[in-house]
């Protein structure tokens, strides 16, 4: 378990290197100013305090008495917990126009998806391809995006308007679900409420799908054909505009409705694992399963800022965490409005998306995707996380926000969560 410590601070050379956001240096000359102001008034008023309560009466002018006693300044006086912010109602972006595409058709009509594919992944897509067709499936999906994504546009000057609306924060983390498992496809088991599942998206969607990569997302493609046909009928979607590091772009999330899951791969297989067993070996350990019943479920594909390496100054920087509270909010806002145009709640599976390949800290975005969840008013379950993770969670939660905010906002939230992480070793 991970032990949180007093204070740390980041090396001068590396805070050089990358230039903090001029939303959070504004942020923490409020807080400091607000609360140097805040003393100056104490200690006047206890001054007056004792001017007026303080003096002797004239009955015991010259009289050998004991020196009164005087009340304590405030100003010395233990300081109590940060009052209580009056909290507006929750707000949302601006913009909540959807675009919805449909397409419905025969899977790759006119095209062969196995034709540049490598010999292990071709034997996948011909399994699935072949169980499809044994379901007699129809391919009719639509995909849901924002017909502008600039209420999230996100650069060194400038931030989304949400990041400074007053927010509710808990004190001790809001207890979610959770599992150490991956994706059961299940989602909630009530009809009033939308399931989706995270893709942990590349910037371009698909990612290695159809080259040699082989982890979440393209393995939740491979499994999922009419996902997967996508990329040939409607090449090019992204889930990132701009660039890819930290403040260098903005989210651009896409929702796939009613797709079907009809494989399950092997979790060993997951990574490099496909490449060191061959096609043979893999039918005949069966690593690669058919479904009994297709299973049809929503994606939300979101991606990460790729970090350049596992730092602790890079991955727990103001700028990685503004980063990734945007793209949680942005792909959950979504999934939120998504859901209420058919007059639904929102249950979101996803996990510690961007913390393989991309190099961002689990912890961290645990911690943020409970948040966001919070703050919306989604329910939360996710996968592929530990005990010890999440108890480690919990302590970088209690040492951000246990002893309240005076303002909690986007912004506040990332400036408490960056020094309490910077201070857990």
């Amino acid at each position: 378990m991970h032990k949180v410590s007093a204070t740390s601070a980041v090396p001068r050379a590396y805070e050089k290197q990358i230039p903090v956001h001029p939303a959070t240096i504004a942020a923490t000359l409020y807080t400091s100013l607000y609360t140097q102001v805040s003393n100056i008034f104490l200690v006047l008023g206890s001054l007056f305090s004792q001017s007026t309560t303080g003096l002797p009466n004239k009955a015991t002018v010259g009289a050998p008495s004991a020196e009164p006693e005087r009340p304590v300044p405030d100003a010395i006086k233990p300081r109590p917990a940060a009052p209580p912010a009056k909290i507006e109602p929750p707000r949302q972006p601006v913009n909540k126009q959807l675009t919805t595409s449909r397409f419905s058709g025969e899977l790759f009509e006119g095209f062969d998806p196995c034709k540049n594919l490598d010999a292990h992944k071709k034997y996948i897509v011909q399994k699935a391809l072949g169980r499809w067709k044994e379901l007699n499936l129809t391919c009719d999906y639509t995909i849901e995006k924002f017909q502008d994504n600039s209420d999230f546009t996100l650069k060194p000057n400038k931030i989304p308007a949400y990041f400074n609306r007053l927010i509710e924060i808990p004190t001790e983390m809001p207890e979610i679900e959770y599992t150490s498992g991956y994706y059961d496809y299940i989602g909630s088991p009530l009809e009033h409420i939308k399931s989706f599942f995270v893709n942990f998206a590349n910037k371009y969607l698909g990612g290695g799908v159809l080259g040699k990569g082989f982890v979440q997302e393209e393995i939740m493609m491979l499994q999922t054909p009419d996902m997967f046909t996508a990329l040939f009928h409607r090449p090019g979607h992204r889930t990132r505009v701009a660039g890819e590091g930290a403040l260098q772009g903005s989210p651009a999330p896409l929702i796939f409705n009613g797709v079907h899951r009809v494989l399950e791969i092997d979790n060993c297989l997951y990574g490099h694992g496909l490449y060191n067993t061959t096609p043979l070996e893999i039918e005949k350990q069966n690593l690669v399963r058919v479904l009994e019943n297709a299973v049809e479920f929503n994606s939300l594909a979101i991606a990460a800022p790729i970090l350049r390496d596992k730092t602790p100054e890079l991955q727990f920087h103001l700028n990685t965490i503004c980063d990734i509270i945007n793209t949680v909010y942005a792909g959950f806002f979504l999934a939120i409005m998504s859901a209420a145009n058919e007059s639904k709640g929102c249950f979101i599976g996803s996990g510690l998306f961007g913390c393989g390949a991309f190099n961002n800290n689990p912890i961290l975005v645990i911690c943020i995707k409970i948040l966001i969840a919070h703050c919306l008013g989604a329910q939360l379950k996710l996968y592929g996380v530990s005990e010890e993770q999440m108890q480690t969670a919990r302590e970088v939660w209690r040492s951000a926000f246990g002893a309240g905010m005076h303002r909690p906002c986007i912004v506040s939230a990332a400036i408490h969560l960056n020094e309490a992480l910077r201070s857990y070793t």
